[in-house]
């Protein structure tokens, strides 16, 4: 792909991201694919008034499907965002991930200690009514990982189990390190129709919620 439509990508997602802001999350529909960081012992917590954190511990890197392709990751796994509470949509947010990676399955072993990836919130989704994960989309800023292969530009991340009841509005929630995580890439050519997709269902939410 060229920079040139990395770029028209970029900037689509963009434009869509001040419209997503003004109107109500809706689930984005991310799917799990490698390559992906699964994160575990989590943390979340929300404090009602727009405000989510969610703090863990990076398991293992795996490149592809085949059996036994990940290497182990010890570090730590941080979610920030900042939310609407009338809404859910989010307003700011970023993903950090340090640690070593060890092992000779993935090519990886032995990167770090550091920050292996760094990224902003560009999309954010939950279910339409509870359980159901909460959905991250990342625009990759740095960190050890980013640059190309394996991540990309664009990682999506799964948030499962995190307690999320059904409101952002003045409920709070806190799952005592129950929670876990996957990250994983998003192909470019998927990035925009993902966010289309998002625009979308948010239409359709705050259209049902009138």
């Amino acid at each position: 792909m060229t920079s040139k439509t990395t770029g028209l990508i970029l900037l689509f997602g963009v434009l869509l991201l001040g419209l997503v802001s003004s109107a109500s999350a809706a689930p984005l529909g991310l799917l799990q694919t490698p390559p992906d960081i699964s994160a575990a012992f989590i943390q979340v917590n929300y404090d009602g008034a727009g405000n989510l954190t969610a703090s863990g511990f990076p398991q293992q890197l795996t490149l592809d499907s085949a059996p036994g392709n990940f290497d182990t990751i010890a570090g730590t796994f941080a979610i920030t965002a900042t939310l609407q509470p009338t809404t859910g949509a989010f307003i700011s947010g970023t993903l950090v991930i340090d640690g070593t990676i060890s092992g000779t399955n993935t090519g990886f072993g032995g990167t770090g200690p550091g920050n292996l990836l760094t990224a902003n919130l560009i999309a954010f989704g939950f279910p339409n009514s509870p359980p159901g994960d909460l959905e991250f989309v990342w625009s990759v800023s740095g960190g050890l990982l980013s640059g190309g292969t394996p991540f990309g530009t664009t990682v999506g991340t799964l948030l499962h189990a995190s307690g999320y009841a059904g409101s952002f509005d003045g409920v709070s929630f806190d799952n005592g390190f129950s929670s876990s995580a996957n990250t994983f890439a998003i192909p470019e050519p998927a990035l925009g129709s993902l966010l289309l997709m998002g625009l979308v269902g948010c239409a359709l939410r705050r259209r049902r919620d009138a």
